[in-house]
């Protein structure tokens, strides 16, 4: 429960921050943002950015589709 677990559809798990990204890409609105996490210096950033979205991750998960892309 310290973490976001995001299983994706090939099996795949990924963990707290580097879930992130992929949670982003798939909430409607916030496709985008995923790019951020693409630049340099992101990853020094990743951390700050997850607490936040854990503290939220009930809501936010609220807006996704589930099954879908």
């Amino acid at each position: 429960m310290q973490a976001v677990h995001l299983v994706l559809p090939d099996g795949t798990v990924l963990t707290g921050e580097q879930a992130l990204p992929e949670v982003l890409r798939r909430l409607p609105g916030y496709r985008r943002a995923a790019a951020l996490f693409r630049l340099p210096g992101a990853r020094f950033l990743s951390r700050a950015i997850y607490r936040r979205f854990a503290a939220h991750r009930y809501a936010l998960s609220a807006g996704i589709r589930h099954g879908k892309k």
